[in-house]
Order: structure tokens, then C-alpha cells, then sequence
């Protein structure tokens, strides 16, 4: 079974949505945010929490967990996730990443096309160079297969402006 996703996040707001599968079961994403909150130990050392994300101010950072459920007959293949990075956020350096190995790119034109970030420049002739992680605005992770009745978590992190 050949899929599509694409998820469109609302900053700070959990969602679901089900896509039919020919009627052998349904594939589910789950969006959930968790802010960064530093908390002292009982040794009073500063310790990194990840509660789900409620009042966020700017400077937080914000962690987006994308969890696909696959509760098909079928394997999902070539599957393509997409999330916008709202121009409020800043993408953290180096912080995409998945469970099942996906080939992981961003976009610089709000998601019309994707690419490695070797290749993604903004300029034109002297003035072209290599953009910056806080230049994205969007990640698509490209997984080649979610297993049957199985799931996949896919992730990034954002600081607020």
C-alpha cells in the first residue's frame, strides 16, 4: 500500500486524523507538542523535562511528536510527512529525526519543494549561499515502510520566537 501523509500542525494543539484503508483498518496520525522546562533535582542539579507543551512564551522550545498507527492488513510504503514550520518558530539545528530511519528533508519555499540541507540556497549569483536551519520552514520525512499494525514516531524541535 502506497501512502501519502501530510500534516499541517496547529502550534501548540493536539490532533488526530484517520485515513481509510480499504476497509482493512485505518492509519492514524497523532500530533502532540512538549515544551522544554528545566527543573532542579534533589541534588539541585538542572535536569531537562519534556511536559506537554501549555504555556509557551518565547524562547521555549518546543518539541513536535508526529506518531503514525497503522492498524492495516497492509504495509504502508513510501510514505511522505510533511510538517510546516510556522514563521514564529525557529527549527532547532539537527533536531529531526524518526524511528524507522527515514530520509529526513526541508523546504525553504514553504513547502513546495523539499531537499537536503546541502542543497537548499537562497540568493542569486554573488550573493547565493547555503540557507540556515532557522531558514526552514518546513521538514518531510520520507519513510519506506510503516509495518502492519505497528507505529512510527517521526520528531523535531522549534525555539519560539
Amino acid at each position: 500500500m502506497k501512502r501519502n501523509i501530510y500534516l499541517a500542525l496547529i502550534a501548540l494543539l493536539m490532533s488526530s486524523s484517520s485515513l481509510s484503508a480499504e476497509d482493512n483498518g485505518t492509519v492514524e496520525m497523532v500530533s502532540v507538542s512538549y515544551q522544554r522546562v528545566m527543573v532542579k533535582d534533589e541534588n539541585g542539579t538542572l535536569v531537562e523535562t519534556w511536559p506537554r507543551a501549555t504555556k509557551v512564551i518565547p524562547g521555549t522550545i518546543v518539541k513536535y511528536i508526529n506518531t503514525i498507527v497503522n492498524t492495516t492488513d497492509d504495509n504502508i510504503t513510501d510514505a511522505n510527512v510533511s510538517n510546516p514550520i510556522n514563521e514564529n518558530l525557529i527549527y532547532q539545528v539537527d533536531s529531526a529525526n524518526s524511528e524507522l530511519n527515514a530520509t529526513i528533508l526541508y523546504s525553504i519555499d514553504g513547502g513546495k519543494s523539499f531537499d537536503e540541507p546541502d542543497n537548499l540556497k537562497v540568493g542569486e549569483g554573488d550573493n547565493e549561499r547555503k540557507a540556515y536551519p532557522e531558514e526552514y520552514n518546513a521538514v518531510l520525512w520520507s519513510v519506506k515502510e510503516i509495518p502492519h499494525d505497528s507505529n512510527c514516531s517521526l520528531w523535531f524541535k522549534v525555539k519560539l520566537k
